[in-house]
């Protein structure tokens, strides 16, 4: 679509960095020519658009005004490459030489002739609009630039959850199934159903449920899809009974994990779900083989689009077909999206009968229900609004329904929100997508426009929530104080991300299975699935733009008009050549830097990337950062100052592959740097002249910092308290930095209303105390705390917290009084989860009435004398004990009765 494209182009020509090199070299006003014959074709792009389908010359003229705006992009990027970006500092150096003063005249009269050029073929696409009859139309509500602000609340509990209607009888039918005491040896249950049936919603609620989790010993869900790596479900599969260590991920091949899951599992009842298997093979050939097939009752639930997968499969169970919803299971299951505040059957009684046609044309399918009362969930609710959705949507598209809404889903967007859908594609199927990592990529893409004084990350928010409102996301996982933390997007939804995508060059995907590549075709963004190296310039365009890169890492020296690079879930295999991010160094118009890849393989190669690859840091050559995420080993040395001048900087997180003792983090920014836009800081070393002058980035919201042994920690941490608007704080103390308390250090932030989340770690095991629980930040949801020798039992004073929902307790009791913790009754009345790993602790009490929220609990019990008392943690879903023999001997068996009502516990025996 060219109208996505001139909006991008509007948003940069908008920029004010963009603005000032425009003014300074003197040709702003040309460009202004440009931008305005931009806004007018803009109005004529939507009849164009619904007409291209049909007539070949208005195919033309779209892709012609697409092709101008990549024209546009080139030559405005090429011109702020030249003269440093429109940054005065930039462009004073420029003129400190009397022998760079032709550079920047050249400059100039280059850009004024490119644009010559631009403005003429803007006049020949307006000539051509005539001639093909392009209409302007009136924009709506619902495409216009803007997006409209939710109605719902910011977080209600129940936006999130899945709707299940109408499959208690399915769901009971396969509990039965899998309880099913007269069948002992192991049965494979399966739910078969098309894309968007429900079947993944249903094996879900049944793998939730109590009576299930209670009957099997080990409960694993896994997600097979397309494509799948045998030997990250393997990982991922002992990863559920024990710790997987470093060297068995470098050294083990798939066997050894086959064997280990066979020892593992042997005497032990299991329920694994294979979700969403497109090939036989996957169980047959590969998973069977790693599961012991002892007459426990152990069982295996597959879900899968395809009949013939069970039928192929000896000694299952007859498949369980998803049946569509009924009527009224259907009307009842739209209403709640519709109307999700309020009771379904407060539906106006004029749209009752607009409801039961969109129902009947639905089909009782849950996906397009679903998908449906997302629309009408953003319109009025009156007839005449509903009745135009009726009309507009195309019921019968490739004669099948799902597809019908889900194609209307996405027209009905906001412009603004179409490139943000459509980016969902870069993504592998059934991917776990960590929202700040979409947010950062598309603002880095250019997608989020200022509004007022929002910042870009919080208007972001806003249209990920937009999403998930009008149900094409769905929410994985909420942060503790309702923000979200992961999403995913449905198969189906996926598949119209890519095909819109690639209907208007705005995103090639490319995977395993694509075997005819042309640079022709491909589009400035490319999203790299499980693709070779040999292969990746193949698939790449010269002037590629942004490169999202799973598994493969290519050769970078080709690729130097890149804006966005982001590596995910890179596996370790392409780590092991001296080519290794070779030409990393010349990607200098970088402003996202992303690598995640395998961080337990990046812990073993802690001195990645070596010194081999680059005399100084990749960073230094980036001068057009703003977002980072990467490891940063030994081998880079220090951060340069020139780094640290860019004030595009709004993300810097440098995760270390090393253990603190060992390593020491790059030194952070010096105080004289101006970085107004940052927001996040994690992964550098505390400086000494922080404590006289204050660091300028006053808009932190994410800091994680070590303090050196020879700062002074009182007067640093007095200086950072200035910083109002922290939510996040991690602070590690070298050495112990034994001249600070506790109390000290937490009090100076007591009066931050936005800090939810403090984690403190020490060097040493200084004897601390820790205070009275006034001292603390008023809203604090979230306390760590590291390396602690606790001078007394600190539960008294954490359990009066009001809004702490997770505590991570690592550390050892010295207490006076006996090394025992107690937690009272009516204490820790919000606390979710419960990590407690506290060394010489002997016993630990719980009273009937504590902690009756907590749901997750993790404890090491080496010192532990006596059981505690879980039986009084009556909503406890999850429990992982790390012991001696003699405490899980105990676990099981005379104080089984305190863990009996708990689904889910997971016993790890260590060595003393």
């Amino acid at each position: 679509m060219a109208e996505i494209t001139v909006n991008l182009v509007l948003g940069k020509l908008a920029d004010a960095v963009v603005q000032e090199a425009l003014s300074l070299y003197g040709v702003r006003e040309k460009v202004g020519q440009i931008e305005r014959q931009l806004k007018w074709i803009q109005a004529f792009l939507k009849d164009a658009d619904t007409k291209r389908h049909k007539d070949e010359r208005v195919k033309q003229w779209v892709k012609e005004v697409r092709e101008v705006g990549d024209l546009i992009e080139d030559v405005l990027d090429k011109f702020l490459e030249e003269v440093g970006g429109g940054k005065p500092e930039g462009l004073a150096n420029v003129l400190k030489g009397i022998g760079k003063m032709p550079m920047k005249l050249f400059s100039k009269h280059k850009l004024g002739s490119e644009i010559d050029k631009i403005n003429q073929r803007i006049c020949e696409i307006t000539e051509n609009r005539k001639k093909y009859g392009i209409e302007e139309l009136k924009e709506t509500s619902s495409t216009g630039a803007s997006v409209m602000l939710p109605i719902r609340p910011f977080f209600h509990p129940d936006i999130d959850e899945t709707e299940v209607v109408g499959f208690e009888v399915d769901k009971k039918t396969i509990v039965d199934q899998l309880i099913d005491t007269n069948k002992m040896r192991r049965d494979v249950i399966s739910i078969v159903g098309a894309g968007g049936s429900g079947k993944t919603t249903l094996a879900k609620e049944v793998y939730k449920s109590a009576e299930v989790k209670r009957h099997f010993d080990i409960s694993m869900w896994l997600t097979i899809s397309q494509e799948y790596k045998l030997m990250d479900i393997l990982i991922k599969m002992l990863e559920k009974i024990r710790k997987v260590h470093d060297s068995e991920r470098q050294n083990k091949e798939e066997e050894y994990f086959i064997t280990e899951l066979n020892k593992s599992m042997k005497e032990r009842k299991y329920l694994i779900v294979l979700d969403d298997v497109w090939s036989i093979n996957v169980w047959t050939d590969q998973l069977q083989a790693a599961l012991p097939n002892a007459n426990n009752g152990s069982r295996v639930l597959i879900t899968t689009r395809f009949i013939n997968i069970p039928e192929e499969i000896d000694r299952i169970s007859k498949p369980h077909v998803i049946q569509p919803l009924n009527e009224e299971e259907s009307k009842q299951l739209l209403l709640k999206k519709v109307f999700p505040n309020q009771f379904a059957n407060e539906c106006p009684n004029n749209l009752l009968p607009l409801t039961t046609e969109f129902t009947k044309i639905c089909r009782g399918w849950p996906l397009p229900l679903v998908v449906l009362g997302g629309i009408l969930s953003r319109k009025n609710p009156d007839h005449i609004t509903w009745d135009e959705v009726m009309q507009k949507m195309d019921w019968q598209t490739d004669g099948r329904i799902f597809m019908g809404v889900i194609s209307t889903s996405y027209e009905d967007l906001p412009i603004a929100l179409k490139p943000c859908f459509m980016y969902f594609g870069v993504f592998p199927e059934d991917y776990q997508i960590k929202a700040t990592t979409l947010i950062q990529l598309w603002i880095a893409e250019g997608f989020i426009r200022q509004e007022g004084s929002k910042s870009l990350e919080d208007i972001a928010e806003g249209y990920l929530d937009e999403l998930v409102q009008r149900c094409m996301v769905q929410v994985s996982k909420r942060s503790y104080i309702g923000k979200i933390k992961y999403c995913h997007i449905h198969d189906l939804l996926r598949d119209l991300a890519v095909q819109k995508a690639k209907e208007s060059n705005f995103l090639t995907v490319v995977s395993k299975n694509d075997t005819n590549l042309s640079c022709s075709t491909c589009a400035r963004r490319v999203a790299l699935h499980g693709y070779g190296n040999k292969m990746i310039e193949q698939a790449c365009k010269k002037n590629i733009r942004s490169l999202i890169n799973f598994e493969d890492v290519p050769n970078f020296n080709k690729f130097g008009t890149l804006r966005v690079l982001h590596m995910g879930t890179v596996s370790r295999e392409y780590f092991n050549g001296t080519n290794c991010l070779k030409g990393l160094n010349a990607l200098t118009a970088l402003k996202y830097y992303g690598l995640e890849g395998d961080h337990n393989w990046f812990s073993i190669k802690c001195n990645f990337p070596t010194v081999r690859f680059f005399k100084r840091s990749p960073l230094t050559y980036m001068k057009n950062l703003q977002t980072v995420h990467t490891w940063f080993c030994k081998s880079h040395g220090e951060l340069p100052p020139s780094f640290w001048g860019n004030k595009q900087l709004r993300h810097i997180n440098l995760s270390c592959c090393w253990n603190h003792h060992q390593q020491q983090t790059p030194e952070g920014p010096p105080s004289a740097a101006d970085l107004q836009s940052l927001l996040t800081l994690k992964g550098v070393r505390a400086r000494q002249d922080w404590v006289i002058e204050l660091p300028k980035f006053p808009y932190l919201r994410k800091l994680g910092i070590d303090i050196p042994e020879d700062v002074a920690g009182e007067p640093l941490i007095n200086s950072l308290s200035n910083l109002n608007h922290l939510g996040s704080l991690y602070l590690y103390m070298e050495g112990g930095n034994c001249r600070m308390t506790f109390p000290d250090c937490i009090s100076a932030f007591r009066n931050h209303n936005h800090l939810y989340s403090f984690s403190l770690e020490w060097g040493r095991w200084p004897r601390k105390e820790i205070g009275d629980c006034t001292l603390f930040p008023p809203h604090l949801v979230k306390l760590t705390l590291w390396r602690f020798s606790f001078e007394e039992d600190p539960m008294p004073q954490l359990e009066k917290l009001p809004n702490l929902k997770v505590l991570n307790l690592y550390g050892k009791i010295d207490a006076t009084d006996g090394k025992q913790m107690i937690c009272s009754r009516g204490g820790f009345d919000r606390l979710q989860r419960l990590q407690l790993y506290v060394r010489y602790l002997e016993e630990w009490k719980i009273e009937e009435g504590a902690m009756p929220m907590l749901n997750q609990l993790q404890m090491a019990s080496n010192w532990m004398q006596i059981v505690p008392d879980l039986q009084y943690l009556v909503n406890l879903q999850e429990l992982t004990v790390d012991c001696l023999d003699e405490f899980k001997a105990r676990l099981e068996g005379e104080d089984q009765w305190k863990i009996k009502h708990i689904p889910s516990v997971k016993i790890s025996v260590k060595i003393h």
